[in-house]
């Protein structure tokens, strides 16, 4: 675990693959581990349609629907903003803080170093160019460079380890003057 939370940089991490891949579900294997193993992380995912959070008939739709730029709804369990404008990432991303390190589903163009998930069944290409890539998790045989680490669907605890034990500091790191 991260001692110094209040650091100058995050690392981040790019999960990238076609839809139906298994992206969600591996992610959500990963972050169990990395929370059981006393790790804060946050989780990004990307979104290529107009979501909604608000239910119609809510207050906090009610205030998004009445102009309201930022919409915010706290409880004793959960708090969630709704910034009901354009957000670049890099900007969304200053705003996380108290973690160890953020996790993105998507985001392929990004600067951040990329995770490919590829699987056969599904018959595409590889989402990305395999020299894109900081690891591959996968079913498939694909010819990989020398360097790049191959895990399977079902090894999201080794894959956890690799994270945690490969040092960070080697990745790319949001830090604010990589976003200014």
């Amino acid at each position: 675990m991260v001692d110094d939370r209040k650091k100058e940089t995050i690392p981040i991490f790019s999960f990238i693959a076609w839809s139906h891949t298994g992206k969600t579900t591996f992610l959500e294997k990963l972050i169990g581990i990395l929370s059981d193993k006393g790790y804060r992380v946050a989780a990004v995912k990307h979104d290529g349609h107009d979501f909604s959070m608000d239910k119609e008939g809510k207050d906090t739709k009610r205030m998004t629907d009445a102009g309201a730029v930022l919409t915010g709804i706290v409880s004793g369990t959960h708090a969630a903003l709704l910034v009901n404008e354009p957000v670049a990432l890099p900007d969304f991303l200053q705003g996380i803080r108290d973690v160890d390190l953020i996790l993105l589903e998507g985001y392929e163009r990004g600067i951040w170093p990329k995770i490919l998930l590829h699987r056969r069944e599904l018959k595409k290409p590889p989402r990305i160019p395999l020299n894109e890539c900081v690891a591959v998790i996968t079913d498939d045989e694909l010819i990989l460079e020398p360097d790049v680490p191959v895990f399977g669907f079902e090894e999201a605890d080794r894959f956890a380890d690799f994270l945690l034990t490969t040092g960070w500091e080697k990745y790319l790191l949001l830090s604010k003057k990589d976003i200014q």
